[in-house]
C-alpha cells in the first residue's frame, strides 16, 4: 500500500480536522495533493463528538504537453508568453491575434481521486448508514467524477454485508477496491522487513528452544472475493497484502503494482537460505554453536527442577520500532497458575504475541485459537512510566481480549499504571465505549511503600489512621541516623550514578525497616467526589460514592496533597477503591503473586521499577503454598525457598532505591539502552549503559541478569560483548566519521580515527548476562545456560553493518553523490 500511503502521509500533520470560521472542515492543501476530511454522522453528533472520518484525496490537474513547434508556427515569441500558455492562460500577440492554450497544449491530465474508508464496528452501526448517505461521495456515484481507488479498513463481517456491497458497487466498474481490514487482507507469515524475517529464521535454526519459529499473526485465509464479484468487473476487488502498491500518477503507470509484494518463502527456499548462512560462518564457530546447543538441551532435560516463570520478549528496543527490535514489552508466564502478565505494552505488542504459540497449546493451532488462548492467559498489565513506547499497545490489547473471549469467560484486564496513563485510557474509553468495561485501572503509586499516602490496609479505619500520620513505617533512613529498632536490618545501597562501575569501594550501609505488609495497599486519590466531600454533605457524598465505578477515575485533580483529609472524606474515597483492590488481591492470589512493589526510579515523572515476588511451582505444576506463615508485621522474606523474586527496572539510571528493594532477587531484568562509550548520552537521557546494569546486578546480589531496552542502533548482540570489541568500536567510529565527512562535502579518503581507549572494564563472566532479542523465550531454569549464548551470538551476528546491507548502501550512495557533485563543480569551473 506504499502508493496510497505516500498520498495520505499529510494526514499525520492534519488530524484533528481544521475548522474555518463558518464551522466547515478545511481541506489540507499542498502543491501535490488536496485532502478532504469527511466527518461521518456529523449532523447527529456534532464535529467535536465525531469519531469517524473518511478521506478523499484529489491531485491537481496537470497541463498537457507544450508543443514548441506549434507555438512558433503561430508566431508566439519566446519568453514569458510561453510560460503563460503552459499555465493555461491565453496570450495576445503584437498583431492582435489571440492564442489559446488549447492551440499549443496537448490533452491535460485531469484531477485523480482516491478515498480511504474508516473501520466500522458492525453492520448495525449508525456510522455505516452515515457513510451510505454522505453527500461528499455523490458526485463519484453519479459518474460526474471518477474515483480511481478506494481503500476499505473494515472487517470482512461489515464488508460482506449486502448494504456495504451495494454501496461500493454504486461507484461503477472503473473504481478499484482494496480491502485491508481483518479477514480481508492476505495471510502473511512474516513482517514487511525481509531482513528481520531472515534474522529470526537464523536464530531459530541455531537455538529453537529459545528462538521458536514464528507463526502467522493473521487469519489463515482471507474472505473469498469470487463470491462477491458477481456484480463487479474482473480484478476490481483486491486483497491487501504486504508491500502492495497502487500508483495514482502518472496515468501510464496507474494501477496495481505487486512487483515488491512479499511472498512467504517455500520450505525449500528457507532451507537453502539457512544452509548458505551456515556456510558463511567459520566451521569452528558452527561446531561450537551446535555443541553448546546439545549440551544445553541435555542439561535442561536432565534437570529435576521445574520451570517457575517463562519470559516472552515481545519488544526489546527503545523509542520507536525498528526492523529488528520492537518497543518495550515482556510477557511473564507463571507455570504454577498457568496465567500471564505483561511488563509494559508498547505499540505492536499484540501483533508480536500472535507470532508465538501459547505454552498451554501443544498441538498445531490456528491464529484464532492462539489469540483466544493468549487473551485468556493475560490477566494483568504493569506499566513502568508514561512514555508512549511503553503503553501505546494497551488499547489494541484491550480490544482484542474482549473480541476473543466468550462472555462467560471474559474478565476485565487489570492495568497497574501511572495516573497519566490511566487518564489517557479513560479518554480513549469515551471515544470507544465498548472498552469502558474491559479494563480496571489502578494507579501505580498504590503499590509504592515509600509513598506518604500509601495506606496501611484496605479497611476504612486503616485508611483514616494512615492518613492522619505524617510518616510511614517503611521510610528509608540515611546512614548514621540513630535508631534502636530491633527490626532494622543493614543492607548495601548502590553507589551514586556518577560512581565508576569498576570501582572496588564498598557501598555505604543504609538502614531500613523490614518490609511490612504493603501488599494490595491502595493510595487514596482525588476524584469527582472532591466537590461532595468538601461540602461536608455526607448524604451527597455517599450517593456519589454509590454511583462511582469499581475502578477509580480521576478526571479532575491529581493525587491528593500529603495532608490528612477528614475521616468522612477518607471513608467515602475508600468506598470507591475498596472493590477494585479486593478484586486485585484475589487476582494476585490466583496468579501466585505474593508481593508487588512499585519503586520510583530515575527517568521521568511517575517512572517506576517493579519488585515482584511469586510462589514457585511444585512438581505437580501448581503454585506452591508458603512453607512458612508470614507475619504481616515482618514482611516477606525472600530467603523462603518457596518464593521467587523478580526485579524489572523499567527505564532508569542506576537506582539506589531499586537496588535496596531488590536485594537478593533471583532475576533482574534491566534496561541497557547504551554501550559504555555512550555514557554521556545515557546520563543526558536518563538511561543506563551495559556496565551500569551489570553493576546494579552485582550490588543487588542477583545471580541472573537479562538486558533489554536497547538503542535501535544495536540490532543484534551489542559490540561490547564481542571478543574484538576495541577493534569493532574503532571501525564503527571510522564509519561515523566518514558519514560526517560525506555530509560536510569533505574527502572521505583523509578520514581516520585513533584506537579507542575504553573508560570502563569489559563485561565479565562474574554475573550471568543474557541479552534479550525480540521473540526470545526463556525460563528461569534455562537462564544459567542462556548466558553462554551471549559470546557465541556476538560472533555469529555482525555487530557492525556489513557490505550489502542498507546502512552501507546509504553511505556509499552519499559518497557517490558527493563525488558526482564535486566532479560537476570541477567541470563547470
Amino acid at each position: 500500500m506504499d502508493g496510497v500511503k505516500n498520498f495520505t502521509r499529510p494526514m499525520d500533520n492534519y488530524l484533528p480536522p481544521k475548522i474555518d470560521k463558518l464551522g466547515a472542515v478545511v481541506p489540507y492543501v499542498t502543491k501535490d495533493l488536496t485532502l478532504y476530511t469527511v466527518p461521518l454522522g456529523l449532523k447527529s453528533v456534532g464535529l467535536e463528538s465525531c469519531r469517524h472520518f473518511a478521506y478523499i484525496g484529489e491531485t491537481p490537474q496537470i497541463p498537457g504537453k507544450f508543443f514548441l513547434e506549434k507555438a512558433l508556427e503561430l508566431g508566439v515569441p519566446k519568453g514569458p508568453t510561453f510560460g503563460k500558455l503552459k499555465n493555461g492562460q491565453a496570450v495576445t500577440l503584437p498583431d492582435g491575434r489571440v492564442v489559446e492554450p488549447s492551440q499549443v497544449l496537448g490533452e491535460p491530465t485531469l484531477s485523480q481521486y482516491f478515498s480511504i474508508i474508516p473501520s466500522i464496528a458492525s453492520t448495525e452501526s449508525t456510522v455505516l448508514q452515515a457513510l451510505m448517505d454522505e453527500a461528499a461521495f455523490q458526485s463519484f456515484r453519479s459518474s460526474e467524477k471518477l474515483l480511481q481507488v478506494m481503500v476499505h479498513l473494515s472487517s470482512s463481517v461489515v464488508v460482506q454485508s449486502a448494504k456495504y456491497m451495494q454501496w461500493i458497487a454504486s461507484f461503477g466498474p472503473a473504481t478499484k477496491h482494496i480491502f485491508v481490514g481483518p479477514g480481508m487482507a492476505k495471510d502473511s507469515a512474516h513482517t514487511s522487513y525481509v531482513a528481520e524475517r531472515l534474522y529470526s529464521q537464523k536464530l531459530a535454526s541455531l537455538y529453537p528452544s529459545m528462538f521458536p519459529t514464528l507463526l502467522s499473526p493473521d487469519a489463515a485465509v482471507p474472505t473469498d472475493l469470487t463470491s462477491m464479484a458477481t456484480v463487479f468487473a474482473d480484478e476490481q476487488l483486491i486483497h491487501g497484502e504486504a508491500m502492495l502498491k497502487y500508483n495514482i500518477l502518472p496515468l501510464k503507470r496507474a494501477g496495481l503494482d505487486l512487483s515488491e509484494a512479499l511472498s512467504t518463502p517455500s520450505e525449500t527456499d528457507t532451507q537453502t537460505m539457512l544452509a548458505e548462512f551456515e556456510a558463511s560462518l567459520e566451521s569452528s564457530l558452527v561446531t561450537r554453536a551446535h555443541d553448546y546447543r546439545q549440551q544445553m538441551t541435555s542439561a535442561i532435560q536432565n534437570d529435576t527442577n521445574v520451570d517457575n516463570v517463562r519470559f516472552y520478549f515481545l519488544g526489546t528496543g527503545c523509542a520507536i520500532p525498528s526492523k529488528y527490535r520492537n518497543v518495550s514489552s515482556t510477557l511473564l508466564y507463571f507455570h504454577g497458575s498457568q496465567a500471564a502478565m505483561l511488563l509494559d505494552c508498547g505499540e505492536g505488542s499484540w501483533h508480536q504475541l500472535q507470532r508465538l504459540s501459547p505454552p498451554t497449546l501443544t498441538e498445531p493451532t490456528t491464529a484464532i485459537q492462539r489469540a483466544q488462548e493468549w487473551s485468556r492467559l493475560i490477566q494483568l498489565v504493569w506499566i513502568s512510566h508514561l512514555h508512549a513506547d511503553h503503553h501505546l499497545g494497551l488499547i489494541h490489547l484491550i480490544v482484542q481480549r474482549k473480541l476473543h473471549l466468550p462472555a462467560d469467560v471474559f474478565r476485565p484486564l487489570f492495568i497497574i499504571a501511572p495516573m497519566f496513563v490511566l487518564r489517557f485510557l479513560e479518554e480513549v474509553a469515551v471515544m470507544m465505549p465498548e472498552i469502558a468495561d474491559a479494563f480496571v485501572g489502578i494507579p501505580s503509586n498504590c503499590f509504592d511503600p515509600t509513598d506518604l499516602l500509601c495506606t496501611e490496609c484496605v479497611t476504612e479505619d486503616g485508611v483514616i489512621a494512615q492518613l492522619q500520620r505524617n510518616t510511614i513505617d517503611s521510610t528509608i533512613e540515611a546512614s548514621g541516623s540513630s535508631s534502636s529498632d530491633p527490626e532494622e536490618e543493614e543492607v548495601h545501597a548502590a553507589p551514586s550514578s556518577t560512581t565508576n562501575a569498576s570501582s572496588n569501594e564498598e557501598a555505604l550501609p543504609v538502614k531500613r525497616r523490614k518490609l511490612k505488609d504493603y501488599r494490595y495497599r491502595p493510595r487514596i486519590i482525588a476524584s469527582e467526589l472532591d466537590t461532595a466531600t468538601s461540602s461536608g454533605s455526607t448524604a451527597a457524598a455517599a450517593a456519589a460514592a454509590a454511583a462511582a465505578p469499581a475502578h477509580v477515575k480521576s478526571s479532575t485533580s491529581p493525587l491528593l496533597a500529603p495532608t490528612a483529609p477528614t475521616p468522612t472524606s477518607a471513608k467515602i474515597l475508600m468506598t470507591m477503591v475498596s472493590s477494585a483492590f479486593k478484586e486485585c488481591k484475589q487476582l494476585f492470589e490466583s496468579l501466585g503473586i505474593v508481593e508487588l512493589i512499585n519503586v520510583p526510579v530515575i527517568h521521568c515523572i511517575q517512572a517506576n521499577g517493579l519488585v515482584l515476588t511469586i510462589r514457585k511451582t511444585t512438581s505437580c505444576g501448581m503454585a506452591s503454598s508458603a512453607t512458612t506463615e508470614h507475619n504481616p508485621d515482618e514482611g516477606v522474606e525472600v530467603e523462603d525457598p518457596s518464593l521467587l523474586k523478580i526485579v524489572y527496572s523499567g527505564d532508569t539510571r542506576p537506582s539506589e532505591t531499586l537496588i535496596l528493594w531488590g536485594q537478593d532477587a533471583h532475576i533482574l531484568l534491566h534496561e541497557a539502552t547504551f554501550e559504555d562509550d555512550k555514557c554521556m548520552e545515557a546520563v543526558q537521557k536518563k538511561h543506563s549503559t551495559i556496565n551500569e546494569a551489570v553493576e546494579v546486578a552485582r550490588l543487588m546480589r542477583t545471580p541472573h541478569l537479562i538486558l533489554t531496552h536497547f538503542s535501535q542502533r544495536y540490532h543484534g548482540i551489542p559490540m561490547q560483548f564481542h571478543p574484538q570489541y576495541p577493534l569493532l568500536l574503532q571501525q564503527q567510529q571510522l564509519m561515523e566519521a566518514k558519514a560526517t565527512a560525506v555530509e560536510q562535502g569533505t574527502s572521505v579518503a583523509d578520514v581516520s580515527v585513533a584506537t579507542p581507549v575504553l573508560q570502563t572494564t569489559p563485561v565479565t563472566a562474574t554475573t550471568d548476562v543474557v541479552v534479550a532479542f525480540d521473540f526470545m523465550t526463556v525460563s528461569d531454569r534455562e537462564l544459567t545456560w542462556a548466558k553462554g549464548l551471549t559470546p557465541l551470538l556476538a560472533e555469529i551476528f555482525p555487530a557492525l553493518p556489513v557490505p550489502g546491507e542498507e546502512e552501507d548502501e546509504d553511505l556509499l550512495g552519499k559518497e557517490e553523490a558527493a563525488a558526482a557533485a564535486a566532479a560537476t563543480g570541477r567541470n563547470q569551473g
